[in-house]
């Protein structure tokens, strides 16, 4: 699997930050999820929670965006 920084080296850097917080392990249950979400987040459908391209786990509040194998290219670096 590539990551975004091998398709698009300058994708990382030329975003804006977004402002994520480093955690030991995601939430198991949904139970957890969603209270998680609620702490985290100001909208509880734009909480993450994912392994960064470096291996850390990390807590983000972002919309999610769908990105369809073989157009990441497309969609990241256009």
């Amino acid at each position: 699997m590539q990551s975004l920084r091998s398709i698009c080296p300058d994708y990382l850097t030329s975003t804006a930050k977004m402002n994520f917080l480093l955690t030991e392990s995601c939430p198991e249950t949904f139970k957890d999820w969603s209270n998680r979400a609620r702490v985290k987040c100001t909208r509880t459908d734009r909480y993450h929670c994912v392994e960064d391209e470096v291996s850390r786990i990390v807590e983000v509040c972002v919309d999610s965006v769908w990105i369809e194998k073989g157009i990441v290219r497309a969609l990241v670096c256009c």
